[in-house]
């Protein structure tokens, strides 16, 4: 039986972090892309990446995105999308799966269900059905993906999500309260 391959659209983040793990236990090869698309926090999250990608011993590949905007805090309208094309376009992949940490408990289309399957649909139709875009966490809400995190012992130590980009994390953007109550439940565990 040959190994199937997945890209996971990794940006060092703990959701990006449990698609890798999920999908290796699942008998996948994975490597990871990173995408910098003008975020502010993209050097911190490139440092996460390749520290996680170090630690899991995946494979890691890069694109940068050049323009004159700068995103920070809140939706990014298209982002998704445009994460999901370009992984088509350079994970390299003929076959396999390209995997994306969305989930539910977010009031951005583009982490909802109905998104995801125009966009699974979309993906396999480019690809001739030798594609699949799979979403593994987007029934779950952000607490499932922490408890499955801590269970799993992934390095959530090495993470990052800061949307202000900033070094310490800034403590009050929406990614930074989630990581706060990833630590209640560890204090909690």
């Amino acid at each position: 039986m040959q190994t199937r391959s997945a890209t996971v659209l990794f940006s060092g983040g703990i959701d990006s972090l449990c698609c890798v793990d999920f999908l290796r236990t699942q008998g996948f090869l994975v490597q990871g892309l990173f995408v910098n698309y003008g975020q502010v926090a993209a050097s911190h999250e490139r440092e996460a990446v390749e520290a996680l990608a170090s630690k899991m011993q995946i494979p890691m590949q890069s694109v940068y995105c050049e323009a004159k905007r700068h995103f920070s805090s809140g939706e990014v309208i298209g982002r998704n999308q445009l994460l999901i094309s370009l992984g088509l376009v350079y994970s390299g992949m003929t076959t396999g799966v390209l995997a994306i940490g969305i989930h539910a408990g977010t009031d951005y289309f583009d982490c909802s269900e109905k998104y995801f399957q125009s966009s699974a649909s979309l993906i396999a139709e480019q690809s001739n059905g030798r594609i699949e875009l799979v979403a593994p966490f987007l029934t779950w809400q952000k607490t499932e993906i922490y408890k499955f995190a801590l269970d799993r012992q992934l390095p959530i130590e090495s993470t990052y999500s800061c949307e202000q980009g900033d070094w310490p994390p800034c403590g009050g953007c929406l990614s930074c309260r989630d990581r706060e109550n990833l630590h209640a439940l560890q204090k909690s565990g």
